[in-house]
């Protein structure tokens, strides 16, 4: 549950990788099912650094021309995020695995 709430925190500085990567580098020998959630968190918050990476980049090659695209789909993305992640972190308190829909497998 750590690993999906700690994204968040990471959240506020920009870096929701930096939680579960964390949790994932030192889990990852002990607790399989600590270690698959953090995995898990792990894809997840780097697949949406990637769509934020490309926004920007979209944005900028455009002159801001993209941002009439990236600025709505951004907030869609965000509100994904934050039901997702507190879904995850549920269903990890719950004791049951998770998989983050349209993830792509960065770590594995």
């Amino acid at each position: 549950m750590a690993a999906h709430l700690s994204a968040f925190v990471g959240s506020f500085v920009a870096l929701a990788v930096l939680g579960p990567l964390v949790v994932w580098l030192i889990r990852r020998e002990v607790d399989g099912f600590s270690e698959r959630h953090a995995r898990e968190a792990l894809n997840f918050n780097l697949t949406i650094l990637l769509l934020l990476v490309a926004g920007v980049v979209a944005s900028l090659v455009t002159f801001g021309l993209a941002l009439l695209v990236v600025v709505p789909l951004g907030l869609a993305v965000a509100v994904f995020w934050i039901v997702v992640t507190i879904l995850a972190a549920v269903r990890a308190s719950e004791g049951r695995d998770y998989q983050y829909p349209l993830t792509i497998r960065f770590v594995s």
